[in-house]
């Protein structure tokens, strides 16, 4: 029961210190100004898009800085922090985009609010699969070298569809 408890503990205050970068990390164009270098690594408009960045940038330097901190070991282990960043990364956008286009195809809803509760949700939901399915075991070398590989894909991507932005409506501000 104990372990329970930890595995709560720990999703609660690592989702929060997440969720507290990312929205700080939502309005670093607007304080700082558009520096190229900041619009390729925190959202530049309000597309869906660019608001995935949100669960790469904060939950990698989450990872790498403050949850070790959290950790019993004061270490960080980098194969397993790539894997749980990608693990994070991939299963917080999967919900975030499953429920703002449920929203707006089935309910025609599409708010401010709704945008935070599905990040909310998305970055619990990666932080539970990660302390629960990650965290607790051995994780093989390929596997960590698979989350480098998956991360710096995502930094590409994310950089790349900044500056060459795609004509489809995953990349355009709402309207």
């Amino acid at each position: 029961m104990e372990k329970k408890k930890d595995i709560l503990i720990w999703t609660v205050l690592s989702s929060l210190i997440i969720i507290i970068i990312g929205v700080i990390w939502h309005f670093l164009n607007d304080w700082l100004g558009f520096i190229p270098f900041l619009r390729a690594i925190s959202p530049v408009n309000e597309s869906v898009w660019e608001h995935l960045k949100l669960t790469l940038w904060p939950v990698l330097l989450s990872w790498l800085f403050i949850i070790p901190l959290m950790h019993y070991s004061r270490t960080i282990d980098l194969k397993k922090t790539m894997i749980s960043v990608t693990a994070c990364m991939i299963i917080a956008n999967f919900f975030i985009l499953s429920i703002h286009y449920i929203l707006l195809a089935g309910f025609h809803i599409e708010n401010t609010f709704t945008d935070i509760c599905s990040y909310v949700i998305g970055i619990l939901a990666g932080q539970l699969f990660v302390a629960v399915y990650i965290i607790p075991f051995e994780i093989p070398k390929w596997i960590g070298t698979l989350g480098w590989i998956v991360v710096f894909a995502a930094i590409l991507m994310y950089s790349f569809f900044t500056y060459y932005v795609p004509d489809y409506p995953i990349f355009a501000p709402p309207k």
